[in-house]
């Protein structure tokens, strides 16, 4: 007889131990898959706890971090689905634990501190992709650049630019005719083309035209980061 109470006892106690781990009536009860892994995740914060109540910031702050790490974030993809998850999640919690200080106040703390955690989940789910910030351009270009090194950068950027410009004028030169022979009479100029190539034509030129654009948009963002 004394075995039989025994066993008795140990099936109670492990009964006793095992239902914090089964959610309340309420949060069984709901049909909003995003609602009910909210409220599940916060429930199980709340059963680990006796003393665990939405009035006290810092379990807010458990409940909010459990239901952000349990969501599946890429299904509150609009407004209406994440904040309709809130609301019916917080309606089921304030039925299976009425002892737990959820008030409409501090519901509304609960959920204003939990909104922004979905969001940022959602957007962080879509592929690491985030919305182009242009300033963010000239903020990072020059980044790790002291002024010594913008002032060297500028000095070669203006000899290639003083360069390119050379070379662009005496593109255009032979292709509109012009001459390139010096003041002496009855002298011309025999040089040959640098690196050995053939004349200068118009391709040249547009790539000179190319060349110089290119530079002095890069120096022109330097500049104003520098300026900064």
């Amino acid at each position: 007889m004394k075995k039989f109470f025994a066993a008795a006892v140990a099936l109670i106690m492990l009964f006793a131990l095992c239902v914090p781990a089964f959610a309340g009536t309420a949060i069984d009860a709901l049909t909003d898959a995003n609602a009910k892994e909210i409220a599940t995740a916060v429930a199980q914060q709340l059963d680990q706890s006796a003393t665990a109540n939405f009035s006290q910031q810092n379990y807010r702050d458990q409940f909010v971090d459990a239901a952000a790490a349990a969501i599946t974030a890429a299904n509150y993809d609009t407004a209406e689905k994440r904040n309709a998850a809130i609301d019916n999640a917080v309606a089921a919690l304030q039925a299976d634990y009425p002892d737990r200080q959820l008030t409409e106040e501090n519901a509304q703390l609960f959920k204003d501190a939990l909104l922004p955690k979905i969001e940022k989940a959602y957007e962080e789910s879509q592929l690491g992709i985030k919305p182009f910030d242009p300033s963010e351009v000239v903020e990072n270009v020059a980044d790790g650049f002291s002024d010594g090194d913008l002032d060297a950068l500028f000095d070669t950027m203006r000899n290639t630019i003083n360069d390119l410009s050379d070379r662009l004028t005496g593109a255009f030169n032979t292709v509109t005719g012009g001459s390139s022979s010096s003041g002496d009479s009855g002298s011309s100029s025999t040089d040959q083309p640098e690196f050995g190539g053939s004349d200068a034509t118009g391709d040249t030129a547009i790539f000179a035209v190319i060349g110089v654009a290119a530079v002095a948009g890069a120096a022109l963002v330097l500049t104003r980061k520098k300026a900064k």
